[in-house]
C-alpha cells in the first residue's frame, strides 16, 4: 500500500518526458489557406500555397469545406495536380446560393496531415448571379471547374477544344502513377491470360458500343473509353513529355489552360506476362483498325516517341484511361418485356447504360397461373430476374414473363411431430379423401388436423374425405401425455414430492428442499455418481419420459496435493486455501515472491528481479503457486480477489497472537489473512500492520505494476497496483 506514492509520482514524471518529446524528422507539411475566388451562386475557387513541405515529399492535398464555422460535416475536394510554386486552386462545386462557407487546406506527407487556417467565403444569391473574390462581386460568368469528380472518380479539363475530360487515373487503380487493371479490346473483366484462346469479343464494329466499353460498364455510362480521334486530339492540344512522378516514369499531357494528365508506362500484359511496363506504354481506344480487324487503335508511347498506333492485338491486355464528355448524354438501352402466354401490355423501359435501376413491376396476367418472374428466354433457360428487381443492363433486352400453374394443394404440417408427408393435390370443388397421416411424435398422440397450428381453425379427422377450393395447410394435433421427475437426496435428508411434467412443455424443476451436514447442494444429475446429464436448481427443462434426479453434494472443505483448501460459498466455486505459500498454519506469514518468480529470496527490487515477460496473466511457468503446489493450484487472479472482498463479510481480527484479516462466506466458512507486510531492501516492511498478497493479473498498460490485494490495520483493503518487483505474500486458489 505504501508504493501507492511511488506509483503516482512515477504518472507525474512519465507526462512530463512525453511532453518534452519531439524530432524534427517527423515533420508535416506547412500549408496557407489563400482567399476564394471566382465565387458564384453555386460553385468557387479554393486557393492555397504549400509553405515547406516538411521531412517528406507531399503526396496528396486539397480542402476541407463546411457551413459550420467549426468545420463540423465537413467536405473533402482533392487537387489532383502539382502545386505550383507552391500554390494550388480547385473548384467546390454544388453549393447552396447565398450560404456562408468555411474552408481549410491541407496537405498530407508520410508524417500526417498539415492545415491552414480556417477562411470563409459566402456564395451569391440566384439573382446577384456573377462571380466575386472573397464574397466580393467581381463581374461577368463564372467559369466552368476544370477539375472534379464523375460517379467517384476524378476528371481534368485539359482546354481541349472537344471539352473532353480526361480521368485523373487509370481503370482500376486509385492514383495517377498506379498502372491499374488491363483489358482486351471489346471485353470488360480483367482475366490472368491474354491471347486469342481466352479472347472472347468477336464483333467488328467501327466503335465499341456501351456494352463492350469496359469504362462504360465499369464506371457508369456517362464515362467511356476515348475514340481513336480524342486520343488524336491530345497529341495534337497538349504538350506531351517524358516524366517520372514518385517514382513511376510515364507521358505527361499538359494542356493549354495548365492543367495535366499523367499516364503511366504501364506496359501490355500478354499470356499471363505483363512486358515492357516502365519503359512503354499502351492504352486502349474504343475505335477498331479497319484495314486489320483483329487489331484496334491504341496510344503508344516510350521515352522517344508518342503516337497512335495500329498493330496492337485487340486480345492482349492494355490499360484505360477513361473519358467523358458533359455535352454528350449518357448511353440508353430499351427493356422490353413479352406476356409470354399472358395477356395485358407493358410499355418497354429506358436504362442508361452502367447504371442500376428498378425493372417495372409486372403488368400482365394468365388464367389458372402466378407469375413467377422474368426470364431472357421465354422457355425460362436464360437469366432470371425477380419482379421490381433493381438491374443493371448494357444492351437491349427482352425479359420474357414466367407463369407457374396453380393447383390446388394441401400441405401437411407435422406440427412439432416428426416424418414426411408429401403434398396432396385436389380439383376444385371435387371431394377427395385426405391422405393418412404417417406423423409420430414421442408421448403424444395424433388426434386429427385442423387449419390453425394451435387447433383454433377447421377441425378434419384422419383420412376425411373433404372438398376444398384454395390451398391450404392441415396441422397435425397432438394429445399429449404427462410423465413424472423423482428427486432422490442421494446421501442427504428430508423430502420431496414428485414433480408432474408435461411432454415437450417446458418447466422450472422443484426448488431443492433436501440438506446434507457439511455440504452444500450443487445441483441435480440423472445419475448419483454425477456421470450423467447435469441440471442446476430450479432450471427450466424440457422431457419426454419419466425422470429420477440425483442430489449432487459438494464438500465445503478439503485437501488437494496435500494441502487444505475452504468452500467460502462464493458465486463462482473457488475454493481457497487455508495457510499462504510456505506457511504451515492459517497464522503463518510464509514465504515472500517477486510477481512472476517462483522461489523466495533475500532482496527484493529491481536489480534482482528476473522475470521480464509482460503477460496479461501469468503462465503457470511463473506462477509460485503451481510451481510449489502442484498444477492443481495457482495464484488469484485480479477478479477472483475482488469476488472474495464483495461476497464475504471482512473484519480486521487477531488469531493467536497475529493480526489480519478474517474473510467469512455466505455459508460460515472462513479464510484468515495475516498482516505479512512486504518485503524490499531490506527485511519485511510494516508486518501485523498491513497486508499484501499477488494475484496474477497484469497491469499492462504499465508493466512495472500488477494488480495485488492489500489491507491496513484501520480495517482498509483493495485490489490495486504493486510494483512487481517486491516481495509479497502468496494466498493459492483451486477449482477441485
Amino acid at each position: 500500500m505504501n508504493r501507492l506514492r511511488f506509483f503516482v509520482f512515477a504518472l507525474v514524471l512519465m507526462a512530463g518526458a512525453l511532453a518534452m518529446s519531439g524530432c524534427d524528422k517527423d515533420k508535416q507539411p506547412q500549408v496557407n489557406t489563400i482567399a476564394a475566388t471566382d465565387i458564384s451562386t453555386t460553385s468557387a475557387k479554393l486557393n492555397a500555397e504549400i509553405i515547406d513541405e516538411g521531412s517528406e515529399k507531399v503526396t496528396n492535398m486539397g480542402f476541407y469545406y463546411s457551413t459550420d464555422k467549426e468545420m463540423g460535416n465537413k467536405q473533402t475536394v482533392r487537387y489532383n495536380g502539382y502545386a505550383n510554386g507552391g500554390k494550388f486552386s480547385t473548384f467546390a462545386s454544388n453549393l447552396q446560393p447565398a450560404t456562408t462557407y468555411y474552408f481549410q487546406a491541407f496537405a498530407e506527407n508520410g508524417n500526417g496531415i498539415g492545415v491552414g487556417e480556417i477562411m470563409s467565403f459566402a456564395t451569391t444569391n440566384d439573382a446577384q448571379g456573377g462571380g466575386s473574390s472573397g464574397g466580393e462581386p467581381s463581374g461577368g460568368d463564372t467559369p466552368a471547374p476544370t477539375q472534379g469528380q464523375l460517379n467517384g472518380h476524378a476528371w481534368v479539363d485539359l482546354g481541349l477544344p472537344s471539352g473532353t475530360r480526361w480521368a485523373s487515373c487509370n481503370m482500376g487503380a486509385n492514383a495517377p502513377e498506379q498502372y491499374g487493371d488491363y483489358y482486351a479490346w471489346g471485353e470488360t473483366a480483367t482475366k490472368e491470360v491474354y491471347d486469342a484462346t481466352t479472347y472472347t469479343y468477336s464483333d467488328n464494329p467501327e466503335t465499341l458500343p456501351a456494352s463492350a466499353d469496359a469504362a462504360s460498364v465499369g464506371w457508369g455510362s456517362d464515362w467511356r473509353m476515348p475514340t481513336r480521334e480524342e486520343f488524336q486530339e491530345l497529341l495534337d492540344n497538349c504538350t506531351h513529355t517524358w516524366a517520372l512522378r514518385y517514382g513511376v516514369k510515364g507521358c505527361m499531357f499538359t494542356g493549354t489552360n495548365g492543367n495535366f494528365i499523367f499516364l503511366p508506362a504501364s506496359g501490355s500484359r500478354l499470356d499471363g506476362d505483363l512486358n515492357f511496363d516502365g519503359t512503354n506504354g499502351w492504352y486502349r481506344s474504343s475505335s477498331l483498325y479497319a484495314d486489320y480487324t483483329y487489331c484496334a487503335w491504341s496510344l503508344y508511347f516510350s521515352s522517344e516517341s508518342c503516337v497512335m498506333s495500329s498493330s496492337g492485338s485487340r486480345a492482349e491486355g492494355q490499360a484505360i484511361r477513361p473519358v467523358y464528355r458533359p455535352d454528350i448524354p449518357p448511353a440508353t438501352v430499351t427493356v422490353t418485356f413479352n406476356a409470354n402466354g399472358g395477356s395485358g401490355t407493358m410499355e418497354p423501359q429506358t436504362f442508361t447504360v452502367g447504371v442500376a435501376q428498378q425493372l417495372n413491376a409486372n403488368g400482365f396476367t394468365r388464367s389458372g397461373y402466378s407469375f413467377s418472374g422474368w426470364n431472357t428466354s421465354a422457355d425460362g433457360t436464360g437469366t432470371a430476374y425477380s419482379n421490381r428487381q433493381e438491374i443493371t443492363v448494357s444492351a437491349n433486352l427482352t425479359l420474357y414473363a414466367q407463369w407457374t400453374a396453380n393447383p390446388v394443394t394441401v400441405t401437411f404440417n407435422a406440427n412439432g411431430g416428426s416424418g414426411t408427408m408429401s403434398p396432396q393435390t385436389f380439383t376444385v370443388g371435387v371431394a377427395q379423401q385426405l391422405t393418412a397421416n404417417s406423423f409420430t411424435r414421442s408421448g403424444y398422440s395424433f388426434s386429427g388436423w385442423n387449419t390453425s397450428a394451435n387447433g383454433s381453425g377447421t377441425s378434419y379427422s384422419d383420412r376425411q374425405s373433404i372438398t376444398i377450393s384454395a390451398d391450404i395447410t392441415l396441422y397435425a394435433q397432438w394429445t399429449s401425455n404427462t410423465v413424472t421427475v423423482t428427486f432422490n437426496a442421494n446421501g442427504g435428508s428430508g423430502t420431496m414430492s414428485p414433480q408432474t411434467f408435461t411432454i415437450g412443455v417446458a418447466q422450472a424443476l422443484t426448488a431443492n428442499s433436501f440438506t446434507r451436514t457439511d455440504y452444500v447442494f450443487s445441483g441435480w444429475n440423472t445419475a448419483a455418481n454425477g456421470s450423467g446429464t447435469s441440471y442446476s436448481d430450479r432450471q427450466s427443462i424440457t422431457i419426454s419420459s419419466n425422470l429420477t434426479l440425483y442430489a449432487q453434494w459438494r464438500g465445503t472443505t478439503g485437501t488437494l496435493d496435500g494441502h487444505d483448501w475452504v468452500d467460502l460459498g462464493l458465486p463462482s466455486g473457488m475454493r481457497w486455501a487455508t495457510c499462504n505459500l510456505g506457511a504451515d498454519s492459517p497464522t503463518a506469514y510464509g514465504n515472500y515472491y517477486a510477481w512472476g518468480e517462483t522461489s523466495p529470496k533475500t532482496t527484493y527490487n529491481s536489480s534482482t528481479y528476473t522475470y521480464n515477460d509482460n503477460p496479461t496473466t501469468l503462465p503457470s511457468s511463473a506462477d509460485a503457486a503451481t510451481a510449489n503446489w502442484g498444477s492443481n493450484w495457482r495464484m488469484p487472479t485480479k477478479t477472483e480477489f475482488e469476488e472474495l472482498k464483495n461476497n464475504c463479510a471482512v473484519t480486521w481480527t487477531t488469531q493467536s497472537g497475529v493480526s489480519g484479516l478474517l474473510f467469512t462466506g455466505t455459508n460460515g466458512n472462513s479464510i484468515f489473512l495475516p498482516a505479512v507486510g512486504d518485503s524490499g531492501d531490506s527485511g519485511i516492511y510494516t508486518p501485523g500492520a498491513s497486508g499484501n498478497y499477488w494475484s496474477s493479473s497484469n497491469f499492462t498498460s504499465m508493466p512495472e505494476y500488477v494488480w495485488s490485494f492489500g489491507f491496513l490495520s484501520d480495517g482498509t483493503y483493495d485490489v490495486y497496483m504493486g510494483s512487481r518487483y517486491n516481495g509479497f505474500a502468496v494466498r493459492a486458489v483451486c477449482n477441485q
